[in-house]
């Protein structure tokens, strides 16, 4: 069912299914809605901003494909849907681990998947913008 979604993925679109019937977003993807259980689901391009709802720094690895630490979090986008996803931090390249909070803005970006198969959405934050 996810096919649609890592297609968008690699053109640099982050899509969600939405239902027809009940104009549900609906992530993961399924068959049918699991609101008004309708099959007339179709993917639509989602806005690339979000809000963290929740997150877990995360410092021992997985695997290789993993290297720790990294963030997980939950993502409320801003069209009404969530995803869990990674959360780039780095002082390098923007603001680190200490930038990430709960309600901390947060942008979609897509970088390669670990094992090269393709593109995946990661998220970073937003800097927020000093008053003048």
């Amino acid at each position: 069912y996810g096919a649609p979604f890592w297609a968008g993925c690699e053109r640099g679109e982050l899509l969600v299914q939405q239902c027809a019937d009940c104009c549900q977003r609906i992530f993961p993807p399924e068959p049918i809605c699991p609101g008004c259980r309708g099959r007339g689901l179709t993917w639509i391009a989602s806005r690339l901003t979000g809000t963290v709802y929740s997150f877990s720094i995360v410092y021992r690895s997985p695997g290789p494909a993993h290297p720790a630490p990294y963030v997980l979090a939950v993502i409320d986008m801003d069209d009404g849907w969530s995803l869990l996803s990674n959360i780039h931090a780095s002082t390098a390249s923007g603001p680190g681990f200490e930038a990430v909070a709960s309600g901390t803005r947060v942008r979609a970006e897509f970088v390669p998947k670990p094992d090269g198969t393709g593109t995946m959405p990661v998220f970073r934050v937003i800097a927020k913008e000093s008053c003048s």
